[in-house]
């Protein structure tokens, strides 16, 4: 068979034409064969009109078998779908190796159909089966779905299956369904609890011919409760027996945060709240590079990371993250962290493209994106779906897209996404329905100090139903003269059960009067004695100045000034220092200091300050000040987030930004409470923020923010309320 001269069939199907030339004339003689011995069945007959279309017998001159060619490969699309079809009809299944245990099982109907010249037959059948599955790889390999390099010069399929949400049931059959369809691309997860259904899928196409090991990409993550460095490469090797494979093409790290090593996924205390570990996820990172070195993953990445995190984790990794897996959707662009991403030449995969309209985080009323009338009539203009539109859009985007789906023609359907292109105006037009739409929103309630030790986002300003109400960072200080009282109330709850030691952050302060170096140890015992712990996990040095130690907490002269000693705070530091040393305290931080003198601090340090505790709310939002500490890696915490009306120094008039008319609208328009927005504006900002409470109604509510977002547009008219307006003075 001369295989260049059909034109016709090369212009049709590209590069991959000649390959399946070849397989065409295999096939050829295998039907051949098939006819001289069984063309006086009437079976094998069926078998003659079936092939005919494709290597009819009568084509006898180069011509006519170029143009049979063309048009048989063409009807080879559909019947190599739909190979069933021949079985069907000669009561056969074909194996794709050629091995006796194959045959038997294959032919057991042919033998007694076909008596004794079925041992021709019986190996016909199965070279027929190596061919059809060859052809199957060619014909319905995605052709056009796009590779994105990876740093590492690896490739990642721009477009595959996402298995979160997909039941175990129905998981397996999605996954043949997905090969079947061109799909070479799919990304698990051991929290997903479906990855041995996933695996079982693999296996059946591996084992049928239909891909090979090379020709997939698949993805799984690590999962939070199995961050702890040494249980890393265990739980990797869990997820490879469960998938039924020797390597992973990715391994993620799933989320920034550690939990407990409970046995659980959702490792929870007697309240229903997440127990967080300690584990820093640069820690994890070199357990991930371990697993490169032993050849279990070809390259690792992260998820759900923020600018930041990812900035922190490059600073110490020898592997660097290929990818980062966001939620993405036009809803939620993620335009700021793509072009981040980019900068540091980190792929961006975005998992819940279509919005997840059955994600069980969104509420009733919440918008879904698949019926957004303007996405609807943008479609109609394309003469595609909805879900076509915003899938092409994030794949021109350069986005990596994994949108999930069990339905045979909706899996199909997500991936005919190659035959068109979005305008860049069209591309613009979906860029503006940015709104901050998160449907996913299993965010940190806990921000990442320096040292790799976590900080609950939301605190108490010590009161006692706080730990029921599901607080668990309390912040207090020897100034405040009720650490005994927080002492009380904590013992109390551990004793109940209701919390351990390790699942409360609670931070103290050094007050003024105790700066002398010789008074800094003794004042943090007294602390500790007062809370009943043995340890900190945050000290601060409460302000910058010292004051006379002569008993009063404010020392005055007789014309009422304040008396300041001349101690030098970084004297002070250095003996905080040595309470780390003892196991005292396990962070150190500064409050109401300001840039020049935390910069002296870091400058003259053993161990860097991880925190910066200062009067924050939004008529002193301390932008500048925010900024400058996310410059040097410290959290921000801010004390009086709702203003302060307590303050018996306010003057007559002074506004309360709880009453302010934007406030007010932006409250109404979510359907929370001024505090409650005026809390969310700081947690969204990476703000920590410790809300002074002594009702328990509003101590419940002030914690309830989670299951709202401010969108950008909500925010920049908050920060435009700043004004310098402070409401908090030394003397407190």
């Amino acid at each position: 068979m001369n295989l260049e001269e059909p034109s016709a069939a090369i212009g049709r199907y590209g590069h991959q034409t000649l390959p399946l030339l070849k397989l065409l004339a295999c096939y050829g003689l295998v039907c051949e064969e098939l006819r001289r011995s069984f063309i006086k069945d009437a079976h094998t007959r069926l078998i003659s009109l079936w092939l005919t279309p494709i290597y009819p017998k009568s084509s006898s001159t180069t011509a006519a078998r170029s143009q049979s060619l063309d048009s048989g490969l063409g009807s080879l699309v559909t019947s190599a779908r739909l190979t069933s079809d021949l079985e069907t009809q000669t009561n056969f299944k074909t194996k794709p190796k050629c091995e006796v245990r194959h045959k038997q099982t294959a032919a057991s109907t042919a033998m007694k159909r076909f008596g004794k010249e079925r041992q021709p037959l019986l190996s016909i059948s199965v070279v027929r089966g190596l061919v059809i599955r060859r052809l199957q790889r060619y014909i319905m390999a995605p052709k056009n779905v796009t590779s994105v390099k990876l740093n590492n010069g690896k490739e990642i399929p721009i477009f595959g299956l996402g298995t979160w949400k997909s039941k175990p049931g129905e998981v397996t059959q999605a996954v043949k369904d997905a090969i079947d369809a061109g799909y070479r691309h799919f990304d698990c997860a051991f929290a997903y609890g479906n990855e041995k259904e996933v695996g079982e899928a693999l296996k059946v196409k591996l084992e049928e011919g239909v891909v090979k090991r090379e020709d997939l990409f698949i993805t799984s993550k690590l999962w939070n409760s199995f961050h702890r460095p040494d249980l890393v490469v265990p739980v990797l090797k869990k997820t490879l027996e469960n998938l039924q494979l020797e390597y992973l093409d990715l391994y993620l790290v799933h989320w920034p945060m550690a939990f407990k090593e409970e046995g659980e996924n959702m490792p929870r205390d007697a309240a229903g709240n997440i127990i967080f570990s300690e584990v820093d996820y640069v820690d994890t990172w070199k357990a991930m590079e371990e697993a490169v070195k032993q050849g279990l993953t070809r390259s690792i990445g992260i998820s759900n990371f923020n600018s930041e995190q990812i900035t922190r984790l490059l600073k110490t990794a020898t592997i660097k993250p290929v990818t980062n897996q966001v939620e993405c959707h036009p809803y939620l662009n993620q335009k700021k962290l793509i072009e981040f991403c980019r900068s540091k030449d980190i792929v961006v995969t975005g998992y819940s493209p279509l919005g997840s309209p059955d994600s069980p985080f969104l509420k009733p009323g919440d918008p879904l994106l698949l019926d957004d009338p303007k996405l609807k009539s943008l479609a109609k203009k394309y003469n595609k779906s909805p879900a076509q539109v915003v899938l092409r859009y994030s794949v021109q985007r350069g986005v990596v897209t994994i949108p999930k789906s069990v339905t045979k023609h909706r899996i199909q359907e997500n991936l005919d996404i190659f035959d068109f292109e979005l305008s860049k105006d069209d591309l613009a037009y979906l860029d503006s329905f940015d709104c901050n739409g998160r449907v996913c929103t299993m965010a940190p309630s806990n921000l990442k100090l320096l040292n790799g030790r976590s900080i609950p986002i939301v605190g108490l300003g010590t009161w006692l139903d706080a730990i029921d109400a599901g607080y668990r960072h309390f912040d207090c200080a020897y100034m405040y003269g009720n650490e005994v009282e927080v002492g009380e109330a904590i013992r109390f709850k551990i004793e109940e059960g209701v919390v351990k030691r390790e699942d409360i952050f609670i931070t103290s302060k050094l007050w003024n009067t105790f700066h002398r170096p010789d008074l800094v140890v003794p004042t943090f015992i007294k602390s500790l004695n007062s809370l009943g712990l043995e340890y900190l996990d945050l000290y601060l040095i409460h302000w910058p100045m010292g004051f006379k130690e002569d008993g009063d907490l404010i020392p005055k002269n007789v014309a009422g000034d304040i008396l300041l000693s001349d101690v030098d705070y970084l004297d002070t530091w250095r003996e905080l220092e040595k309470c780390v040393d003892k196991g005292l305290v396990r962070s150190l931080g500064l409050s109401n200091f300001n840039s020049q003198q935390v910069d002296r601090v870091i400058d003259n340090s053993r161990f860097k300050p991880q925190v910066l505790q200062v009067e924050c709310y939004p008529y002193l939002n301390q932008s500048d000040l925010l900024q400058f500490c996310k410059s040097r890696g410290i959290v921000m915490t801010a004390y009086c987030p709702l203003g302060n009306r307590s303050n018996i120094h306010l003057k007559p008039g002074t506004p309360n930004v709880l009453e302010d008319p934007i406030v007010v609208q932006v409250a109404e328009k979510h359907g929370k409470t001024p505090a409650h927005v005026v809390l969310r504006y700081q947690v969204q900002r990476g703000v920590v923020v410790i809300p002074k409470s002594v009702t328990k109604t509003r101590i419940q509510s002030n914690i309830n923010l989670f299951d709202f977002e401010l969108s950008p547009d909500d925010m920049a008219r908050i920060d435009s309320l700043d004004c310098g307006l402070r409401v908090c003075h030394r003397d407190q």
